[in-house]
């Protein structure tokens, strides 16, 4: 059984890597998308359907996604939570600026709600502090099926 620590410290192992579209190669170029993709499928995790999660899915979509496939693709192959019921592992769709087509891993960071997320605007994963800016881009909250 995978752990909610274990999906962190495996995300953490990430954090540096350059970002690139579609990117899904650790330490050398990842996505938002990828991210959890990658992490999902190192730790051999399986979707709702009994599908494994491999690094390979879902990589044809513009840089900028103008529908809602990225959180249609969590909402079929995760289980949905609420978001004040938010807790370290889970996966968040945000809107940037209004479509959610951005994805982060929950996370915690200096006693507070962090995320790790591959950001194309600082050039690399990185980890932060879930500040106000980003609580109130919060589409959905996902968590991975069998994960304790």
């Amino acid at each position: 059984m995978v752990t909610r620590k274990q999906i962190v410290d495996k995300a953490r192992e990430y954090l540096g890597t350059p970002y690139l579209h579609q990117g899904r190669l650790k330490g050398i170029a990842m996505d938002c998308v990828g991210l959890p993709l990658m992490v999902a499928e190192e730790l051999g995790l399986k979707d709702t359907l009994g599908n494994p999660f491999k690094g390979s899915d879902n990589a044809n979509y513009s840089a900028q996604p103008l529908d809602q496939a990225v959180q249609d693709e969590a909402i079929r192959r995760m289980i949905q939570k609420p978001i004040e019921n938010l807790t370290d592992g889970d996966v968040i769709t945000l809107r940037v600026p209004t479509i959610p087509c951005h994805v982060a891993i929950v996370s915690t960071v200096n006693g507070t709600t962090g995320m790790i997320h591959a950001y194309k605007p600082n050039g690399k994963v990185v980890e932060h502090i879930m500040d106000a800016k980003w609580k109130k881009r919060i589409a959905a909250a996902f968590e991975f099926p069998g994960v304790e």
